[in-house]
């Protein structure tokens, strides 16, 4: 498997935080599906939404653990690489880090299935898991 990684600059605002400024924990699924969508549109070459006019790559299992709070306005680094790739189902794993100190926020793993357009399971098209191989 690959170990290249895609990292995504993004700032902690103010709707995704409690009244005490600290970002609420759903919104880091959220961030890591910002950084699997740039990891495939950079990987791949193409957009997601092309892939998605033809495909479906729905969420089969997602975890995240969480080590320091991140706050109103900081700036993260999300990382996504690719931990597991089979014929018909991909994993990745995330890091989230506040930019100014390289702090581990948050590490997270998403596990999905690809179907086809009619929601039944199918091979991940071949051009495209050669390219998330790496």
């Amino acid at each position: 498997m690959s170990d290249r990684r895609i990292e995504v600059a993004l700032r902690v605002r103010y709707a995704e935080t409690d009244a005490l400024g600290v970002a609420y924990h759903s919104n880091y699924f959220i961030w890591f599906e910002v950084a699997r969508s740039e990891y495939f549109r950079v990987v791949v070459g193409e957009s997601p939404a092309e892939f998605f006019q033809h495909y479906g790559m729905p969420l089969t299992e997602a975890s995240a653990r969480f080590f320091k709070p991140c706050r109103y306005d900081d700036l993260l680094i999300v990382t996504a690489r690719v931990s597991d790739l089979r014929s018909r189902s991909i994993e990745f794993e995330y890091e989230v880090r506040r930019k100014e100190d390289q702090v581990l926020l948050a590490i997270g793993h998403t596990s999905h299935l690809c179907v086809d357009s009619e929601g039944k399971p199918c091979r991940i098209p071949v051009l495209v898991r050669e390219a998330l191989a790496g």
